[in-house]
Parts: structure tokens; C-alpha cells; sequence
């Protein structure tokens, strides 16, 4: 919630870069993204 207004964007970029490395969201599920 707060990170998108705080760093925009770039939130997109991470959820997609932890998605290439995390597909089955097996690392901290639930958090953030």
C-alpha cells in the first residue's frame, strides 16, 4: 500500500523480478507483493 505510492513504478519492476525468481511464490508468501 505504501510502497506504490512511495516508490511508484518501480514496485511493477520489483513484483517482476521476484516473480522470475519466485514463480511459485514460495518465498515469503504473502508479503509485500
Amino acid at each position: 500500500r505504501y510502497a506504490a505510492r512511495e516508490h511508484g513504478s518501480a514496485v511493477r519492476l520489483m513484483q517482476g523480478v521476484k516473480a522470475l525468481f519466485d514463480p511459485r511464490s514460495i518465498l515469503n508468501p504473502g508479503k509485500i507483493w
